[in-house]
């Protein structure tokens, strides 16, 4: 299997090993994530697919070992040959596993979640409650609905630090680590605000181009459906309406920020 690498919108590759190419070569996406992931964790990969990301990281010696996890067979059947071909099978654990429910407690450090939208994400993360105190680090990349895992992420006391939003053939996707509270912390989370759940704290701080120009587009789309549905009254194309003009003023309200020095 091959995925392509297209384009970097944060930078960053970590300290260790240079980074792979050819057959175990990442997609942006993925190289993003496996950036933010900490050096010498083991890692659970939820919803690991064919099972790239722990393969290119144990190649590129930035963790021990991870347990690979997807809730389908044939992927990780696929996932199976790719781990032999790499030579792996000692380093990387298989698992059949809806969420975190076959990982046990304290088996990994590192928690990786990507590839699925955001409610799903939340559900998992909320179905092993008891199991989050033990991991030092998420990194979890949504494909929709990122304000509520950052809200979830709050409530189940992580803190957010360290963010991307990427580019990738023509779709946008953020890519958010988080790490417990420290013991002073814990049970008084920062409750992200608004446009930092929408938008990301992290993002919204550090002015990200990427994020800025998603943004952009997105007003202008806005505007445009806005002015379509001007003179139509029925009780749908109103609500329609509201929910725009309300989102129109958290990205307004999100530029801004971003403007200020």
């Amino acid at each position: 299997m091959k995925a392509v690498s297209k384009r970097r919108s944060e930078g960053g590759s970590s300290a260790g090993s240079p980074h792979l190419t050819g057959i175990w070569q990442l997609s942006e996406r993925l190289r993003c994530i496996a950036d933010f992931v900490s050096e010498g964790l083991v890692v659970a990969d939820v919803g690991t697919d064919h099972a790239l990301l722990p393969i290119v990281l144990c190649l590129e010696e930035r963790i021990p070992g991870a347990v690979a996890v997807d809730v389908h067979k044939g992927p990780l059947q696929t996932a199976a040959e790719h781990v032999r071909e790499a030579g792996l099978e000692d380093r990387i654990m298989l698992r059949l596993s809806d969420g975190l429910k076959e990982v046990k407690e304290g088996e990994a450090e590192s928690l990786v979640i990507a590839g699925m939208g955001g409610k799903l994400i939340v559900s998992i993360l909320s179905d092993s409650r008891d199991k989050l105190p033990a991991f030092r680090e998420m990194i979890l990349s949504p494909h929709s609905d990122a304000a509520e895992v950052r809200r979830a992420l709050s409530a189940e006391g992580f803190v957010i630090v360290r963010e991307a939003f990427i580019e990738e053939d023509g779709k946008f996707y953020p890519v958010i680590k988080t790490i417990p509270s420290s013991e002073k912390e814990r049970g008084k989370p920062v409750v992200p605000d608004e446009a930092e759940a929408a938008f990301g704290p992290c993002l919204l701080r550090e002015k990200d181009p990427v994020l800025a120009r998603w943004l952009q587009k997105k007003q202008s789309r806005d505007r445009e459906i806005l002015e379509s549905l001007s003179e139509n009254g029925s009780v749908s194309a109103v609500k329609r309406r509201e929910e725009l003009e309300a989102e129109a003023s958290l990205i307004a309200e999100a530029l801004e920020r971003m403007k200020r020095v």
